[in-house]
């Protein structure tokens, strides 16, 4: 019961935001033109996942945005660690709110270049084994959400450490900018490395290590609320 009210809460709270909702959405239509006039064909369904990211739109604006909203829609309540008597309702709020922000954004910007790719350009071509084909989407908006979700959670990290959301961006941020020169290195860099997949089996082994390294990242986050002044 107490979970639920505090994802009713946590929605409202969201839903509160316009302004930055709004900022948020126009930055994802910006991202998505610019990566969808990359191709002005028709594609496959699985083809159109690898327009989906564009490295440097990806590390240099749909990043840096989701992080910059998250961190600034962090606020801990006195009240609430009352009511509910436990210090883990804040964690709970953290992961609702960085969850919906990132559900929210990444869904506008895929909802942006799947209207643009049949508007502007020719659409989608359509196979015999459309099950297939559309795993690959699929699968990038999996990945992509649990990018995204993890480096915010990582600049939360920070924050929750320092207090200081200009640290907690800059770090993840810096992060975030070491992975993108990692790839484009051609080494392993975690974020990005969907960027090379061909087969659903390297995306869903890619998922699996993003799930670990975000539950790893979860139990760090607990910790430090737990003992955290506030």
């Amino acid at each position: 019961m107490l979970f639920s009210r505090v994802i009713s809460q946590q929605t409202i709270i969201f839903l509160s935001h316009k302004i930055k909702n709004i900022i948020g959405l126009l930055v994802m239509f910006i991202i998505s033109l610019s990566t969808i006039s990359l191709n002005n064909s028709q594609i496959n369904i699985s083809e159109f996942s690898s327009f989906l990211i564009n490295r440097y739109f990806f590390s240099l604006a749909l990043i840096p945005t989701i992080m910059i909203i998250s961190l600034s829609a962090i606020k801990y309540r006195k009240n609430d660690i009352l009511i509910s008597q436990t210090r883990l309702v804040l964690f709970v709020q953290i992961i609702i709110q960085t969850t919906l922000i990132n559900f929210f954004l990444i869904n506008g910007y895929f909802l942006f270049s799947i209207l643009e790719q049949i508007f502007i350009n020719k659409g989608f071509k359509i196979n015999n084994n459309l099950s297939y084909e559309l795993q690959f989407p699929i699968l990038t908006w999996i990945y992509i959400m649990l990018s995204t979700t993890t480096l915010c959670i990582l600049s939360i990290i920070i924050y929750s450490l320092f207090n200081s959301r200009i640290i907690a961006f800059s770090v993840g941020f810096g992060i975030n900018i070491l992975l993108f020169i990692l790839n484009v290195s051609h080494h392993t860099s975690i974020i990005y490395d969907c960027l090379t997949y061909e087969r659903p089996i390297q995306f869903i082994i890619g998922i699996e290590i993003l799930f670990a390294i975000l539950f790893f990242l979860f139990f760090i986050l607990i910790e430090i609320l737990m003992r955290k002044d506030i």
